[in-house]
């Protein structure tokens, strides 16, 4: 069973792109099952990823959401990490 998630905000990935990368990869890329599957954006649309052979996997629905955890705790850390530099910066000219 293939399963895409509905984001009405998001034009839909063409079905025949995700045909190839079902049968490009024939289960999940992490686990290997063949239930309930997705085609995921290895570098997401919102980071300008392109809906290309290249930049999709197929992900079983469990491996989906934890890789889409991951992203976005890596992008907080990020956001994170360029706060406190800024403010390492700013304390270090304030010491000048």
């Amino acid at each position: 069973m293939i399963c895409q998630l509905f984001n009405p905000d998001l034009i839909p990935i063409d079905k025949e792109l995700i045909k190839a990368v079902i049968k490009r990869d024939v289960g999940c890329r992490k686990c290997f099952t063949k239930e309930n599957l997705h085609v995921h954006h290895i570098l997401p649309r919102s980071s300008s990823g392109k809906d290309t052979m290249e930049n999709l996997i197929c992900l079983c629905a469990s491996c989906h959401r934890r890789q889409d955890l991951k992203f976005d705790r890596l992008r907080y850390l990020t956001i994170f990490e360029k706060r406190q530099i800024e403010e390492n910066i700013r304390n270090a000219r304030g010491l000048q």
